[in-house]
C-alpha cells in the first residue's frame, strides 16, 4: 500500500498553535535579560530621546537603596514574546530608555530598556525583543526623569546662590580692607520689609565692616597697591532648604588674607538675600546679639562703667559694661557681706591680679575661681591674666571654696 505523503498546509495549524501559546504566556520582563537575582546592579540611567525644543533631562544614580528599589520594578513586571528580528513600534512621542550597569559574578552586566508614553515597555536582547504594557512601571521611570529636573533646577539655584554669598563676601571684605565704595545693605534683607530680626544681623555685619574700614584706613593710608590684590572665594559646602541657604565660603588671598566664613541667605519673595556673615570675632553670632542689645538700650550702654574690685591684696579685677553695684549681707553665714555688680550683655572680666600657688604637678595655680550657675567652676590661672573672660547668663560670680566675693546679675531689658 503506498504511503500517503502529510500536506505541508499542516504547519500552518501547528505555527498558529505555538505562537498562540507564547503569546499565552508571560514571562518576567527581565528573564530573557537574564536580570537575576544575581546581578548586582551598580548604576543606572534614565532619560528621555531629546526633543529639539527641550534639553533631554537625566536622572542617573548609584545609591544602592535607590538601584534595589529599580531592580525590584524591574523584577515584578511580565511580559510576552514578541519574536526575533522585529523592530520597535511606538507612537511620536520620545521614547523613555532605562540603562543599567552592573556585575553578575566576576562579569560586566548591562541592561537597555526602552518605554514610551502608552506604556509599552521592550527590551531587545540580541535577535530577541520581548515587550510588556505596565503603566505603573512607565510612572516609576518618568518620575526619576522629573526627579533629574528637580535636582538639575537644584543644583542651578545653588550654584546662583554660591555665586551670589561669594560676590557679597567679596564686596564686604574689599570694603573693609581696600576702603572700596559699596552699598553693603544692596543685595541683604535690609532692603526688604517685614525681617527685623534678620535686619538687626545684617545692620550689625554693616556697622561693623564700616567700623573697622575706619580702622584699617588709619593705620594703613596707602592701599593703592593693595586694591588690586586678586582673592578667591571659594563655596565648601552649601545647605539648601526651601527658603534659607547656609554657604561655608573660604577667602584665599596672598598673604595673612586667608578665612572661612558662614553666610546665610533667605528668599523673600522668590529673591535670595544675604541674612547673615559670620567669622570668627569679626562677625560672631555672640557679636551681633551684643550689638541688638545696644540697639534695643542705647542710653544704658551709654552710662555703663567699668568698676575694679579688690579683695584685700589677693585679688583684684576690672568689670565692664556695669550699670549698678551694691552690697549684700548673708546673715545665716555670719553677716557675710558680698558685691554685686549688674551688667550688660558683653561685660567681661579682666584680671588685674590673683594670688598664685606652686603645685607639683600643675604649676601655678590660683587661688581664686568663677563659678556658674551649676555650681561648676573654672580656676583663675596665669592665661586670665592675658585675656578677659565674658560674663554670661550662666555666670554667678567669683570666689573661693564655693563662697563668692563677687556675684554677677545681668540685665537684659526684662524685669
Amino acid at each position: 500500500m503506498k504511503k500517503k505523503k502529510l500536506s505541508p498546509l499542516w504547519l500552518i495549524p501547528a505555527v498558529v498553535i505555538v505562537a498562540m501559546v507564547l503569546w499565552c504566556i508571560h514571562f518576567p520582563l527581565t528573564r530573557i535579560a537574564g536580570f537575576s537575582k544575581s546581578v548586582e546592579p551598580l548604576h543606572a540611567t534614565v532619560f528621555f530621546d531629546q526633543v529639539p525644543e527641550t534639553p533631554a533631562i537625566t536622572y542617573a544614580t548609584d545609591d544602592p537603596e535607590q538601584l534595589r528599589e529599580l531592580a525590584e520594578q524591574l523584577r515584578s513586571v511580565r511580559g510576552r514574546f514578541m519574536g526575533w528580528f522585529t523592530s520597535i513600534t511606538y507612537n511620536e512621542d520620545p521614547l523613555l530608555h532605562l540603562i543599567v550597569v552592573g556585575t553578575e559574578g566576576n562579569k560586566e552586566y548591562s541592561l537597555s530598556l526602552s518605554a514610551d508614553s502608552d506604556g509599552y515597555i521592550y527590551i531587545q536582547r540580541k535577535h530577541t525583543q520581548l515587550r510588556a504594557k505596565d503603566g505603573a512601571l512607565y510612572d516609576y521611570l518618568t518620575e526619576l526623569v522629573a526627579e533629574g529636573e528637580r535636582e538639575a533646577a537644584r543644583a542651578k539655584e545653588e550654584e546662583m546662590i554660591g555665586e551670589k554669598a561669594a560676590a557679597y563676601l567679596e564686596k564686604l571684605i574689599r570694603a573693609r580692607n581696600f576702603f572700596e565704595d559699596a552699598d553693603l545693605t544692596e543685595g541683604t534683607v535690609l532692603t526688604a520689609d517685614g525681617y527685623d530680626a534678620e535686619k538687626t544681623v545684617m545692620q550689625y555685619v554693616v556697622y561693623k565692616t564700616e567700623w573697622l574700614k575706619e580702622y584699617h584706613r588709619e593705620k594703613r593710608e596707602d592701599s593703592s597697591q593693595q586694591a588690586n590684590v586678586q582673592i578667591n572665594y571659594l563655596v565648601k559646602e552649601i545647605k539648601v532648604t526651601d527658603d534659607h541657604a547656609v554657604l561655608t565660603i573660604e577667602e584665599d588671598g596672598p598673604g595673612n588674607m586667608w578665612g572661612i566664613y558662614t553666610v546665610e541667605l533667605i528668599k523673600v519673595e522668590d529673591t535670595w538675600l544675604v541674612s547673615s556673615v559670620e567669622h570668627g570675632d569679626i562677625y560672631s553670632r555672640e557679636g551681633m546679639v551684643i550689638h541688638q542689645y545696644r540697639e534695643k538700650m542705647p542710653e544704658l550702654y551709654e552710662q555703663a562703667r567699668a568698676e575694679i574690685f579688690s579683695f584685700g591684696d589677693t585679688l583684684s579685677v576690672q568689670v565692664t559694661n556695669v550699670i549698678k553695684t551694691e552690697t549684700r549681707v548673708l546673715p545665716a553665714e555670719d553677716n557675710f557681706e558680698y558685691e554685686v555688680y549688674t551688667v550688660l550683655p558683653g561685660a567681661e572680666i579682666r584680671v588685674v591680679k590673683t594670688d598664685m600657688a606652686e603645685t607639683s604637678n600643675q604649676g601655678l595655680v590660683g587661688d581664686w575661681a568663677i563659678y556658674d550657675s551649676s555650681g561648676d567652676y573654672t580656676i583663675i590661672n596665669p592665661d586670665y591674666l592675658t585675656k578677659s573672660i565674658p560674663i554670661t547668663e550662666t555666670t554667678r560670680g567669683i570666689g573661693t571654696e564655693s563662697v563668692c566675693v563677687l556675684v554677677f546679675e545681668l540685665y537684659t531689658g526684662e524685669g
